[in-house]
C-alpha cells in the first residue's frame, strides 16, 4: 500500500517508491531468499547518470528479489514520476516494494510528491 494525500478524496495519487536499474540489466539469480524462497538477483553498483528503465516492468523480474538498488524515485498511480534519486546505500527490492528506511520514504514524499499532488489537486485533476 502507497502514500495518500489527505486533500484528494478520490485517491486518484497514491504515492510510492520506485527502484530504477540500468536498461539494458536482466536479473539472473544467483541465490535464494531465506525466508520468502524466491530467486534473488544481485547489482553491481550504479549511478543516475545513465539509461535506466523501471524496476518491475520484464515479465522475468516479477517474482524476483534483487539486491543492490541505488537509485529509486517516487511514482505516483497517475503515471507522474519524480526525477532520480541516488542512495548512499544499496536498498532491496521485491516484486513492486523498494525496501527502504521510513526517514527517506518521507523525504523524497515531501520533496516531489506532495508538492505534485498538491498541484494536480488546484488543478482539478
Amino acid at each position: 500500500m502507497g502514500r495518500f494525500h489527505p486533500n484528494d478524496e478520490g485517491s486518484m495519487h497514491e504515492g510510492f517508491v520506485v527502484g530504477y536499474v540500468p536498461r539494458d540489466w536482466r536479473a539472473v539469480a544467483v541465490a535464494r531468499a531465506f525466508d520468502s524462497k524466491r530467486p534473488v538477483a544481485v547489482l553491481q553498483p550504479y549511478r543516475a547518470n545513465g539509461v535506466l528503465r523501471e524496476l518491475g516492468m520484464l515479465e522475468d523480474e516479477r517474482d524476483i528479489e534483487v539486491q543492490g538498488i541505488y537509485v529509486i524515485g517516487y511514482g505516483c498511480a497517475c503515471g507522474w514520476r519524480s526525477p532520480y534519486y541516488e542512495c548512499g546505500q544499496p536498498l532491496e527490492w521485491a516484486p513492486c516494494i523498494v525496501h527502504r528506511p521510513e526517514w527517506l520514504d518521507e523525504h523524497l514524499a515531501r520533496k516531489w510528491w506532495t508538492p505534485h499532488v498538491e498541484q494536480e489537486l488546484q488543478r482539478g485533476r
